[in-house]
């Protein structure tokens, strides 16, 4: 800005120009600051918007974070107890047949060449129980060997 200076003190001299570029200034900050509101999508993004306001985003983002923690671990651990639980379907299943199987096998209607064929189906269908227990798995871990926790 244009000024006079006379015995070390200056006096402005352009008082209007001063107030333009104040507004100009002024304008520029705001159209700045509504910039990085838009931009960030946040209305408070440092200590000098409100402090008291930052802090509490600060810990609430904080809180956030350590939430969304909270919430893979329960979806984790969803898969695993469904994993598991369909393993155990696939078991009882697998286990009814045996017993249909034992139950069919004793009655006395039926040859020893059935009855052999019966217990093979039978010894077939524990195989596959292993197989399901072997193959139950989540993040390389078995899950219904009993070694899961």
């Amino acid at each position: 800005m244009p000024s006079a200076v006379s015995g070390g003190a200056r006096i402005r001299t352009n008082t209007p120009a001063e107030n333009a570029f104040n507004a100009l200034q002024s304008a520029s900050n705001n159209v700045a600051l509504r910039q990085l509101r838009l931009s960030t999508g946040k209305r408070i993004n440092s200590a000098a918007d409100d402090v008291a306001g930052y802090i509490t985003s600060r810990s609430l983002g904080a809180r956030n974070g350590a939430l969304k923690a909270a919430l893979r671990a329960v979806g984790d651990a969803s898969n695993v107890a469904n994993i598991a639980q369909d393993g155990f379907d696939n078991i009882n299943d697998l286990l009814t047949k045996i017993k249909d199987a034992a139950a069919t096998a004793s009655s006395g209607a039926l040859g020893s060449d059935e009855k052999v064929a019966l217990a093979k189906a039978a010894y077939r269908f524990a195989q596959q129980i292993q197989t399901i227990v072997d193959s139950t798995v989540f993040g390389g871990r078995q899950l219904i060997d009993g070694t899961f926790s």
